[in-house]
């Protein structure tokens, strides 16, 4: 993710797992579930959690609201 995005881009990770959780430290806002959010949670990571794909596409629409 440091290779690709710019400083400007806005970086958003999906995610569920431990080996999420790199780049998870490097972005915006995390989308987590399982492991992941409880990592998030201890680590003041800006989240949110998640149970199924269609949660994820909720949390994006009010993401996308919000920068409207």
């Amino acid at each position: 993710m440091r290779e690709i995005a710019g400083s400007e881009d806005f970086k958003l990770v999906i995610g569920d797992s431990v080996t999420d959780f790199e780049a998870a430290k490097q972005a915006d806002f995390v989308i987590a579930r399982d492991i992941l959010l409880e990592k998030c949670d201890r680590e003041g990571i800006p989240h949110q959690g998640f149970e199924t794909f269609f949660d994820v596409i909720d949390i994006l629409k009010q993401q996308e609201a919000v920068k409207a």
